[in-house]
């Protein structure tokens, strides 16, 4: 019997812009919180404080991206080499990035213990709470937004990727339905992610679940991009007028969600007529997404959104811990100016994360491990 093969099509440039945007949207989140005490943009517009949602984002795109990429592998089903083929391929692409940076913290807290342990700090726990190593081991197996823990440990946006992990183990018999039938596909994903989404909104109030049940969150973002991919084809039949129409009642209702602080799950449907919209390359978004800055973003999002918590933890919490007369940085009204060093210094780790770690990972595993599989 012949490999499974498969085959990366043509490249969407503008969900791989998009995509870049939504990472930067999520680190001015994690960078907005020491500004705030000085500048306080949410009296003005909640935007920045709702960044958290661009992760509703890209679990809503890799479900797209997913039907787009690999459902014909499952054409004629599950088998159990297609299934860890699968596995294995989109283990290379999330998993070097995760490993490196979570290595980084578990370095934070070694130093931390040997800072203790010569007396140079006091009254710090190491290697417990959020930072213990059952915690630890749950990250490295992936399994840290399953709810086996309740808590934000080591690198807090990898529980993202935990999520998405699980929708990429659910994914592989999802495909042989939308391979075999396409609508009710569509019909079951339209009310799972309703139920799922719903179920988050009245529990907890909003869509910022992580932890706990963050694998819930991902899968009904997973589900809306899977319901996107079964309408795909159809804007192939719009005018360009149309579809600069729709993009752009996607990107005023996602800023009108945020700004007016709608319920999250409002913001759902806006995100998936967003990728549907700029799925063919066209538009004004489609102008805008082949910037060379912002094609950029997009090709250093992954790391970009993987890295950015090593500076925002180095700057404005570890450096405190061992240097507290430099406290008064975060007590002056020009904390923002750090907040700027901050954001290029993220851009420039990402990049580096990605020349060094991300790309020569991916590349250097698929071509040793993986070598009946074809990438063009």
């Amino acid at each position: 019997m012949s490999q499974p093969t498969i085959n990366i099509k043509n490249e969407i440039i503008s969900l791989t812009s998009l995509r870049g945007v939504a990472s930067l949207g999520v680190v001015i989140y994690h960078l907005y919180p020491p500004v705030r005490e000085f500048w306080n943009f949410d009296l003005i517009s909640p935007v920045f404080n709702k960044g958290y949602l661009w992760v509703d984002f890209f679990f809503a795109l890799s479900g797209f991206i997913m039907c787009y990429v690999y459902r014909q592998i499952f054409a004629n089903g599950v088998s159990t080499q297609n299934y860890i083929r699968f596995m294995w391929v989109r283990l290379i692409r999330i998993y070097p990035v995760h490993f490196a940076t979570l290595m980084v913290f578990v370095g934070f807290e070694v130093v931390q213990y040997i800072s203790v342990a010569f007396g140079h700090l006091q009254g710090i726990a190491v290697f417990s709470g959020q930072s213990s190593p059952f915690s630890l081991a749950a990250n490295v197996l992936l399994i840290h937004a399953w709810g086996v823990i309740d808590i934000e440990g080591w690198n807090q946006p990898s529980w993202s990727i935990s999520a998405e992990f699980f929708a990429y183990l659910v994914f592989p018999f999802l495909a042989v339905w939308l391979n075999k039938n396409r609508s009710a596909m569509m019909v079951f994903c339209i009310l799972a992610a309703i139920v799922l989404l719903s179920f988050l909104q009245v529990s907890d109030g909003n869509l910022n679940t992580k932890t706990d049940l963050g694998f819930i969150r991902g899968l009904g973002g997973f589900c809306t991009g899977m319901v996107v991919f079964c309408l795909a084809g159809h804007e192939s039949r719009l005018s360009e007028a149309a579809i600069n129409y729709l993009q752009t009642i996607a990107v005023a209702g996602i800023l009108a969600v945020m700004h007016f602080s709608v319920a999250d799950i409002v913001i759902v449907p806006f995100f998936a007529i967003l990728i549907l919209a700029s799925s063919a390359d066209r538009g004004w978004i489609g102008w805008v997404c082949r910037l060379r800055p912002v094609y950029f973003l997009g090709l250093i999002s992954y790391s970009l959104y993987m890295t950015n918590n090593i500076v925002t933890q180095v700057l404005n919490k570890r450096w405190v811990t061992f240097f507290p007369e430099l406290s008064f940085v975060f007590e002056s009204a020009w904390v923002w100016l750090l907040a700027g060093v901050e954001l290029a210094l993220v851009i420039a780790l990402a990049y580096a994360s990605y020349i060094f770690i991300e790309n020569p990972s991916r590349i250097f595993l698929r071509r040793k491990f993986v070598p009946a599989l074809k990438f063009a």
